[in-house]
């Protein structure tokens, strides 16, 4: 048990190297670009289809199809993202990149929540994590994977000092 808590403490040392996200990035517009958009007022949707780019600051969002679902409380929206992958990053305090991407893609504004779901991917730098389901929770920094029907997780870091010896080597 030890060991599998040492292991869990590396990867998210890894993964967040207590790094945040850029808190400007939930003050920024967000840019949605596509090929086409339909609106539904009535159930208080937009869905854009075809070469989907969303931006919010450092934040990129893409997909082949986006599906924007108003709350009627603004900063609530949630979007749900569909892709071969959809894809999603955003860049932290300290320069570094968070990547992830999944054939299905759902992001929480207001709770930062972002669910990768179906060959799911998140990676930072050399440290990556492969499953089902991903969830992360963009604020806390909590991560929570789950290898679905596969039944497992597959988790590739790189420890501290490796990453710190090739960095000084470039």
């Amino acid at each position: 048990m030890n060991k599998i808590n040492s292991i869990a403490f590396f990867v998210l040392l890894t993964l967040s190297a207590s790094a945040q996200a850029l808190e400007s990035d939930y003050s920024q517009k967000i840019v949605v670009n596509a090929d086409q958009q339909k609106v539904d007022i009535k159930k208080n949707t937009v869905t854009f289809f075809n070469h989907v780019t969303v931006t919010q600051g450092s934040i990129k969002l893409n997909a082949d199809k986006v599906t924007v679902y108003g709350t009627g409380e603004k900063g609530s929206e949630v979007m749900i993202a569909d892709g071969h992958p959809a894809k999603f990053q955003q860049k932290m305090d300290d320069g570094r990149l968070m990547k992830g991407h999944a054939n299905h893609l759902r992001y929480e504004l207001k709770s930062r929540i972002v669910t990768l779901t179906g060959d799911a991917q998140l990676q930072q730098q050399e440290s990556l994590v492969k499953g089902d389901t991903i969830r992360y929770n963009i604020k806390s920094q909590e991560m929570v994977a789950d290898g679905g029907k596969q039944g497992h997780v597959t988790t590739i870091f790189e420890p501290q000092q490796l990453q710190q010896n090739k960095n000084k080597q470039k």
